[in-house]
This record gives structure tokens, sequence and C-alpha cells, in this order.
């Protein structure tokens, strides 16, 4: 024990000089010691600066207009609770209007996930909060985890209600992204971690919106949870969604050797869609494009922010997009007893921000239950991505009705591989690529290289 101990500790040390100029040996030694404990000081002076910067969240009450409706992942609100104006006929037909009230309620039943420290240690690291440098991943998490609730819930469901049945279903899903290496939590951050070392992140580094679709996908595709195994997680590739592709995921059950086309056979899906829309900023011209996809009945919002923080959009008003802000540290929660809080998993208020400041770099989530659904929102949303107006379409994404020839089954289950060879196309290389689409050109596709966001 003795001889391995001290052969491992040569073996440290050797790997320290590398990095170090040569310098005498008893120099070295010493440096050693300073090295490692700078890292704890380190480690520690960040935690208590997190522990400053985002220990304190005062919730208050935003003001909204009047006048003008307010858009909440397909449901349409209004103060005073008045019909829509007579340009918005279409819309109105579509939505029955609710109180600012009902606004509230249904916004403080969304899950809220933020950060949180002293969890067990990440994989390969000694890192116990991911306060500073999570935020894209817990606001992957959270739109994830409320197109679960939709999926396992339905729509109507609230936090007032008591039904023992549905609260038990409720506490499943949260427990699902608790932040412990568990198979009870397919979706912890310890997970969604892990899967993104094999795209060439690990914990502390600051996460994209492309990387943090990918890796819900594969989370989501290979988890052996029984609660799960009718939702399935779809992400577009260079801005285009291939319905072959989706298609064949929905019916790609496990366990069934002879998939149909019929509905019994098929998974709901949730479709991410990265997308850039802008160089440094956002492209105004791309706004009412995402404030339509907003109202869309399958859209359940987006993952993005501005530069450096990441948020979650789930409305907005005007040009006031509504979101969920992570940046909040909280403890974490001890969810090995049956009852346990869940207080701190709700936002009692949401908080608005300028569509002009959103970062260009975002992925936009839709859940579709059926297949009917599904072409539902491919006929709905094919007629808002381009942007009003202009003299050439530019869309935010686009549909193709075949599938990617450079796909296979696995590769839309498990995206880490896909992820890996994702290149920056110029807008050249895209029109050369999509020939037959002439009309169609798309924005930039999202790369780790242009992500700003978290």
């Amino acid at each position: 024990m003795a001889e391995q101990s001290k052969s491992s500790k040569q073996f440290r040390r050797s790997q320290i000089i590398k990095l170090r100029t040569n310098s005498e040996s008893e120099s070295e030694e010493e440096s050693e010691d300073d090295f490692f404990d700078k890292e704890k000081i380190k480690k520690k002076f960040l935690s208590a600066w997190n522990n400053v910067k985002y220990g304190f969240n005062v919730q208050y009450k935003p003001t909204f207009k009047e006048e003008l409706p307010i858009w909440f992942l397909g449901r349409c609100y209004h103060i005073k609770n008045l019909e829509l104006a007579s340009d918005d006929r279409e819309i109105q037909d579509r939505h029955k209007i609710l109180s600012l009230d009902q606004f509230f309620e249904d916004f403080s039943s969304l899950i809220w996930l933020t950060y949180r420290k002293h969890f067990s240690q990440l994989a390969n690291s000694n890192i116990t909060s991911d306060g500073g440098w999570g935020c894209m991943l817990r606001t992957g998490q959270m739109l994830l985890a409320n197109a679960i609730l939709i999926h396992m819930l339905k729509e109507g469901w609230r936090t007032s209600q008591r039904a023992t049945e549905k609260n038990f279903i409720y506490r499943m899903i949260v427990r699902f992204f608790n932040d412990e290496d568990s198979d009870y939590s397919p979706f912890s951050l310890h997970e969604l971690v892990r899967i993104a070392e094999a795209c060439g992140k690990k914990a502390g580094d600051w996460y994209g919106p492309n990387s943090v679709a990918y890796a819900l996908g594969v989370a989501v595709n290979t988890t052996p949870h029984p609660g799960l195994e009718t939702l399935c997680v779809y992400v577009a590739q260079d801005c285009t969604i291939y319905k072959e592709d989706v298609a064949r995921l929905c019916r790609n059950f496990k366990n069934c050797y002879e998939p149909t086309y019929q509905d019994k056979s098929w998974r709901s899906v949730l479709i991410l869609v990265p997308v850039r829309l802008g160089s440094e900023g956002l492209n105004p011209i791309y706004i009412p494009c995402l404030q339509t996809l907003l109202t869309l009945d399958h859209c359940v919002g987006i993952i993005g922010g501005r530069p450096k923080h990441s948020l979650y959009f789930v409305g907005f008003q005007d040009q006031k997009l509504i979101n969920l802000d992570p940046h909040y540290l909280q403890e974490t929660v001890d969810m090995s007893v049956e009852d346990f809080p869940v207080d701190s998993f709700h936002c009692q208020y949401p908080k608005k921000m300028a569509f002009s400041q959103m970062d260009p770099s975002c992925a936009i989530g839709f859940y579709c239950r059926y297949k009917e659904d599904f072409e539902s929102f491919c006929r709905q949303a094919v007629d808002v991505l381009n942007p009003p107006m202009q003299k050439t379409e530019y869309p935010i994404f686009v549909f193709d009705e075949g599938f990617n020839p450079n796909r296979t089954t696995d590769d839309l289950i498990d995206g880490t591989r896909e992820h890996q060879t994702i290149q920056i196309e110029t807008p050249r290389r895209r029109h050369k690529k999509h020939k037959k689409k002439k009309k169609h050109p798309k924005p930039e596709s999202t790369t780790e290289e242009y992500v700003l966001v978290d």
C-alpha cells in the first residue's frame, strides 16, 4: 500500500511538472502544494460569490398592458377578458380567452428549475453546485419538464388541484429532474452532464442551446423508465424537420418488431429546433415569427435568453417576452421522503424581457401527442416561419417531406455522434445543399462556436 501510494503521488507530480516550466525539483514540490491550495481557495471563493450573486430572488407581480392580450404556451389571456382585435379573429376562433388570474395560476403551475447547491459531486469533478454555469441546462430541463407535465397530466392540470393520483404523478415528474445520480432521476443535472461529455463538454463548462437539445434527446430516447416509453424527442438538424425521420422515431417502440402507421403505435414527440436568428444580435425581422410560434397550441417554449444569461421563454405580450429565470441558487431538496416539499419548484410571478435583447441562439420546442397533432403542427407552422414583408424568404426553419439520408434510426435515438459532426454552413453552401428549395434558404445552423447564451 505504501509503495502504491508513493507511485501514485509521483505520477501526479510528474504530470504537474510537465505543465510547468523546467525548474528544480524542490521548488516543484512546493508549487504542487500551492497549486492544490489555490484550487481549494478558488472553489470556496466562487461558491461564496455565487451564494451572494444568485442567493436572492425577490418575486414581484409584473404589470401588463390592459389593452393587449398575453400569450402563454399557446393560450390567450386578457386583463379585461375582452375579445381580440378584428384582425386576429382567426386566432380568436382557435382560442378561448382566459383571465389574468388564470394566467398567474397557469404560470405558477409550471415546474421551475433553478441553480442548486450541496448536491452529490458531478461525474469526474468535485463540483457540488451549478451556480454560475448551469443556467442553459436548467432552462432545457424546464422545457422538458413542462412538456412531460402536458404529456402525463394533460394541459388542464394545475397545482391547486388535490387529486391524489395526479399529485403522485406530479411528484414523480419533479423527481425526474432531481440533482442525484439515480434511476429515479433520468434527466438530472448529473445525467445531462454525463451525456454532454460525449460532445466534449464537462461539468462547469458553459452550454449552448444546441448541445442541451441533443443531451435532452439522448436522455429521453434512451431512458429505461417505464412511464416514459410513450414519449420521444426529435432534434432538428440544420434547421430542417424531416417528416419521415419524425415518423420513424415515433414508430420505433421498444419491443415493437412490426411498427405501423396506426395511432396506437405512434409515440408522442417533443420536437426541438436549434436555430440562430442573426449574427451579433437577434434579427428583428424574426420577432413576428417568434410571436406567432408562441401562439401555437403545440409550442412548449423556447430555451435561449440574452448573452451569457439563459432563460426559458414561455410567452409574450407586445414586445416583451415572458420567462422563467433559473438564476436563483437554492438548496438541494431531499426527495427520499414521499411528501417532499415542492414550493421551491414553482415561481409565482414571471419576468419580462424585450425581444430586442434576445440572443440569436435558441432552441424552440413543440409537443405533439398524436400523429394528427404532428400533421396539424406542420400545417400551422409552415405558414408563420417566413418573416413578413420581406422581398426574399428566410424561414426560421423548414420542413422536408422525406428523411435525412445521413441519419439512421440509431442516430435519431442517440444524437451525440451526429452532434459531434455539426459544421458551420455559409449561406452559399446551404443554398447549394438545398437546390430544390431556392425559395427556402435557412437561418444559420446553431453551432457551439457561435453560441453566446449561458
